[in-house]
């Protein structure tokens, strides 16, 4: 995987992470989502929660974006990261085009119907080892297989690129880097006229709201917390080679 380096605003710089980076955005993600309200709702063992998210993004990295998807990282030290996934719509069971290929690509291969949400699109050669990994990692949290049947009947069938997690740690909050991270995706959503789409708890709901996403539904979890599905339509923004052009 190649890896890319740009600084996003005033501040920080953010980069492609490559899988040598995985095992420290796995802690860095799991120390994100530890205080998480819908985490808390679906792991509400605290004195298990840290080490079973952990688990979980180690295996989501291992054998999903190792191969497939897109994860940024900020530059330095690991302080959070951004997961994306293309997802392209299909007709007659075969992909429409929409969305380029270059980094995120999704197989688009019917797969059969387990512990992972439909549209969390894996290689079909993992899988299997993603369903019965993830089968391990929550044995003993059965709402978390709630969580993402959930997730899956809301998912929009049009083309975009999915930012399936987001996070950063808490000692790094409130500085910009979530925003950075964000950005670096949304950036490239304008030069490809594509649009993004995310879940959002009541903490980050506000952050994607000024980033030009709308709320298309909440979902309220059984004696728990709401999600809100959230979509941001696709915006063409013209690259610098496109801009040059047009002077003339």
């Amino acid at each position: 995987m190649e890896m890319r380096t740009r600084t996003v605003g005033a501040a920080f710089a953010v980069r492609t992470a490559a899988p040598a980076d995985f095992p420290r955005v796995a802690d860095s993600m799991a120390s994100a989502f530890f205080d998480n309200p819908i985490t808390i709702w679906h792991v509400p063992d605290e004195s298990r929660r840290l080490d079973v998210m952990r688990d979980f993004f180690t295996v989501l990295l291992e054998t999903v974006y190792t191969r497939f998807g897109l994860v940024y990282t900020s530059v330095g030290e690991v302080a959070g990261g951004a997961l994306w996934i293309a997802h392209d719509a299909l007709e007659n069971r075969r992909p429409v085009p929409g969305l380029p290929v270059e980094w995120c690509r999704t197989c688009n291969t019917p797969r059969a119907r387990g512990r992972l949400p439909r549209n969390m699109v894996v290689p079909p050669d993992t899988s299997a080892e993603t369903d019965g990994a993830l089968a391990v990692v929550f044995r003993d949290f059965p709402r978390t297989f709630e969580l993402f049947e959930l997730f899956d009947a809301h998912h929009p069938q049009d083309p975009h690129y999915h930012l399936q997690f987001i996070g950063v740690r808490p000692e790094c909050r409130g500085t910009g880097i979530g925003s950075a991270l964000l950005q670096a995706m949304l950036d490239r959503c304008g030069l490809e006229g594509a649009a993004a789409y995310l879940e959002a708890d009541e903490r980050s709901k506000l952050l994607y709201l000024n980033h030009g996403f709308e709320a298309i539904a909440e979902i309220r979890l059984p004696e728990g917390p709401s999600v809100w599905p959230m979509w941001r339509a696709p915006r063409r923004v013209p690259d610098h080679d496109e801009r040059d052009g047009d002077r003339g």
